[in-house]
Order: structure tokens, then sequence, then C-alpha cells
């Protein structure tokens, strides 16, 4: 029940078919013995993986002090996962999950894992550090389509844009031929003669991102701009390539952001559970 509710609701659905539920320290002492019980990765690289996915989210973690856990603590801290597939239509595989972690460490230990001359895309929602880390010079990034909605609530906040200022710019964007293929579920393979449509949406996108990085600064929105500037071309990778290979590469971090949610539920993670194993080979 855990990964599907809070603590507190599990433990008062436990109370409620057994009579009794499982204190926090008991839940401690039972996670830190699952988690060592979990193997280790494969010392043998993982070939093949084209696409890798890279995210991270904020979370509490819990801690216990003394022998017996007479004394339970919550800091704030973070946790991050990386997932790779191997082609269009297959599955993304965990290739860890770490806490903690800055994402230069997280980049050699997946590269350890995995071999990145195979990865064609990192995908993520550029998260600072992630690009340096982990992005090759023979990689294309590709920004998560779907976050953009988010980020951009918050550097149009910290720009003290009011919330009629902040409708126009979503409109416009609306209006961006990017966004109206991020509605799209699944793309098919391209066929040759919708090339032309698609690169002249292509060429849209990018005059109309730029349109709009100059209404920003005229406007004062410094961080906004910046933002939209650094994000314009990963955000037109997939459409990039779609044109040039005719496959239809992922283009979403959404895989990652849904594991997220499962943990967040949790409500705390008891620290040190992460590991240093992988679904590459080995366990989950």
């Amino acid at each position: 029940m855990i990964p599907h509710l809070s603590y507190t609701r599990s433990g008062a659905e436990s109370k409620r078919i057994r009579g009794r539920g499982s204190g926090k320290s008991t839940l401690h002492r039972w996670l830190r013995a699952y988690a060592a019980q979990a193997e280790v990765h494969s010392d043998q690289k993982a070939e093949g993986y084209r696409y890798v996915v890279v995210d991270g989210t904020g979370a509490r973690f819990q801690q216990c002090r003394g022998n017996v856990c007479r004394r339970v603590e919550t800091y704030c801290g973070y946790v991050r996962m990386v997932h790779a597939s191997q082609g269009v239509g297959k599955p993304f595989e965990v290739i860890g999950r770490w806490t903690n972690t800055p994402w230069t460490a997280i980049a050699k230990q997946v590269y350890e894992r995995i071999d990145p001359t195979d990865v064609q895309v990192l995908i993520s929602d550029g998260k600072p550090g992630i690009e340096e880390a982990f992005l090759q010079t023979h990689m294309k990034h590709q920004r998560c389509r779907v976050r953009v909605w988010k980020d951009l609530r918050q550097f149009l906040y910290q720009d003290g844009v009011k919330k009629a200022g902040q409708t126009e710019i979503y409109v416009f964007l609306h209006t961006v031929p990017v966004f109206t293929y991020a509605t799209i579920q699944k793309l098919e393979t391209l066929k040759s003669k919708d090339s032309t449509g698609v690169q002249h949406h292509i060429t849209t996108s990018k005059k109309q991102l730029l349109e709009l990085q100059q209404v920003l600064k005229d406007k004062g929105y410094h961080k906004t701009a910046t933002y939209i500037a650094n994000l314009s071309e990963p955000l037109l990778t997939f459409l990039n390539r779609w044109v040039d290979t005719g496959e239809a590469d992922p283009a979403t971090s959404n895989i990652a952001e849904n594991r997220f949610s499962m943990i967040k539920k949790i409500g705390v993670i008891v620290k040190d559970l992460t590991p240093k194993y992988t679904g590459v080979n080995g366990s989950q």
C-alpha cells in the first residue's frame, strides 16, 4: 500500500484491517532491510540504449536517531532517476536511482552501466547541471515539451508578471506549431510527402519563439526571455529528427515524472535507501 498512499493513510488502513499498524521506526527498519537485499547492478556494460531520460525532484527524507530509532528527523533533499530505451516503441528501463548525489557523479555511473556511444537523444526538463553532465557531442538534447508550461509559470512569477500578462503569453505559445505536436500522444513514421509541411512548422516555431523572446525583453521580463532562448533549440529536437530520420523520438520525461509522483505519495523517504542497484541486468 505504501507506493499508493501516504504513510498516514496506509497506517490508518492497516489499523482498520488488522487492529494495529506499524510504527515509523518499524517501517524504517523494514525498508532498510529491503534495500540491503537489492542486487548490485551487473558489472557488464549494457549496449544499445538510444534514448536516455534524466530527471529529479525535491523530497523530504527521514532518518532515525538512536539505536532503536527513538527520534525521527526529517530534512529536505532530492531524488534523481535515469531511464533508458533501446528504440522507438521500446520500454524505458531503470538505469539507476540516487538521493542527494551530484549530476556529474550520476552521469559517471550511468555511462559505466550503459554505452554512451549508443545514445542518440538525451531527454530532460533542463534542470541546471544535467546537460553539462550527460550531453556528449554526438547526442541531441530534447527538452521535455510537457514540462515547459510549469517552468514558464515559475519564471513569469520571478519576473513579477501578473496573471493577465501570463495569460497573454500562454495564448501566444499555444499558436506556436511545436506545441500543437505536443498534444499528439504518439507521432507516426513520417512520410516523405509530409516532411515539407513539418519543416515549415519548424521554421515557423523558431520565428515565433524569437519574436516572443523580444517581446519579453521589451517588457523587462528578462528571466523568462532567457528561459525561452535556452529552450528554443532543444524543444524542437524531436521535430528535426522526425524530418531527418522519419522516426518519432520520445519527447517528454513523463516516465520519470510518473515514478516521482508515486514516491511523493509516501510523504517521506527513508535515508540511504538508494540506490546502488539498477534495472539493467539486475534488480529494480
